[in-house]
């Protein structure tokens, strides 16, 4: 019985924990050390329809434990990796790119296309992770960028090269369901109390 109990509530924290330190996860990182790998493992929240109230609320805790930082659309922030400027963000029944078919929202749920310029802060290359940034709407859920996205929109962010100083933009898409009435970008900054907190609407 006991068993039981302990195995949900282990992957509860695996989450809330993986979900800090996944911010900055990038291949930068992964060169560091393989400590680094190793401790970023597990960084995934799931999808939408998988995480559970009680996860969410796990996450919330730890968010308003935070030093949260609000700035506005068109402001930077500096994470511990990179700069980064959000330009735009719209709501979208269907994404489609230059040479793709059109993608549609399922039922019941919107896509949230967020326009960003990032630029690498540190003296080597390395490729921009879309994990770096996650979802938080008024209902109190959070969100990872959509994963089929790289064929169905042009100018795809994730994984795009940044080399040291020059400005990359692009575009991160999330999926929420159409009752998310309004919602926030959030983006931890690694190894600090910092979480950057952009009111997309």
């Amino acid at each position: 019985m006991k068993k039981n109990f302990i195995l949900p509530i282990a992957i509860i924290v695996s989450l809330i924990i993986g979900f800090f330190i996944g911010q900055e996860y990038t291949k930068y990182t992964i060169r560091q050390s393989i400590d680094d790998a190793i401790s970023n493992i597990g960084e995934s929240l799931g999808s939408p329809e998988t995480n559970t109230e009680e996860e969410n609320q796990g996450i919330k805790k730890e968010v308003e434990k935070m030093n949260n930082i609000d700035i506005e659309i068109g402001d930077p922030a500096e994470l511990a990796t990179l700069k980064y400027v959000v330009n735009s963000a719209e709501e979208k029944d269907m994404i489609k790119s230059g040479y793709g078919q059109p993608h549609l929202a399922t039922e019941g749920t919107k896509f949230v296309v967020v326009g960003l310029t990032v630029t690498n802060t540190k003296s080597e290359t390395f490729d921009f992770d879309d994990d770096t940034f996650r979802i938080e709407d008024s209902n109190g859920n959070y969100y990872e960028s959509y994963g089929d996205t790289i064929s169905n929109i042009d100018d795809y962010l994730a994984w795009k090269e940044l080399s040291p100083s020059i400005p990359v933009s692009g575009y991160v898409v999330f999926q929420l369901p159409s009752s998310s009435e309004s919602y926030d970008l959030i983006a931890k900054k690694a190894n600090s109390n910092d979480l950057f907190r952009v009111k997309l609407k």
